[in-house]
């Protein structure tokens, strides 16, 4: 059953945006979306295409989905059935990373690429923040990084690094929004205080 608020979500004639607290009913609404999607409009499995943030959120919505499908009953439903081998379920990494791989000559990627782990990014992060701490060869990247270690200290600075990294390759922020949460300095003092002589940064 669907309360009226979740029926209105059904809707595949326009975009949505659905945001509620967890345990809410997201996906049991999502999964009647995909449903209604396929049983009013004629659309295969192959046709839609469902994406979560992690493998573990995918292969819940897979699974609600194959349990009501195979509760019903019907010609459609049973070549819906058969078609679910080739429903598209899964994370944004997996689908993306199955498109270059698929297009790899077009988008100039090599197709044995792989993509980084928490771990293994973590470890390029250190090095080359140790790399830009002791073998810079700019002259201004080095006065800034010197000024950041007296004022800081080597941590902090690492710290602050490393969020400057993950909010400016973040897709959910705008540059301004970005850079107002990497610290509680204000961005004027923050970059006067680290612009080297002669330079001036707005």
């Amino acid at each position: 059953m669907l309360t009226e608020a979740q029926k209105k979500a059904l809707a595949y004639d326009k975009s949505l945006c659905v945001t509620a607290s967890a345990g809410t009913g997201k996906t049991h609404t999502l999964v009647h979306r995909y449903l209604h999607l396929m049983e009013d409009s004629g659309c295969k499995p192959s046709e839609i295409l469902a994406l979560t943030f992690t493998d573990k959120a995918a292969a819940e919505m897979k699974d609600r989905l194959l349990k009501e499908i195979y509760k019903k009953e019907g010609p459609f439903w049973n070549e819906i059935k058969d078609e679910m081998i080739w429903a598209r379920v899964s994370t944004f990494h997996s689908f993306c990373r199955g498109l270059i791989k698929e297009f790899s000559m077009e988008s100039g990627i090599d197709p044995s690429f792989a993509v980084l782990d928490d771990i293994s990014l973590t470890k390029i992060m250190n090095e080359g923040i140790q790399k830009l701490f002791t073998r810079t060869e700019h002259d201004e990247i080095r006065h800034c990084t010197t000024r950041c270690l007296v004022a800081w200290g080597e941590h902090q600075t690492r710290m602050y690094l490393e969020t400057l990294y993950r909010n400016l390759t973040s897709p959910l922020f705008s540059t301004s929004i970005k850079f107002k949460r990497l610290n509680p300095i204000r961005q004027k003092q923050f970059t006067s205080d680290l612009a080297p002589p002669g330079y001036h940064i707005s």
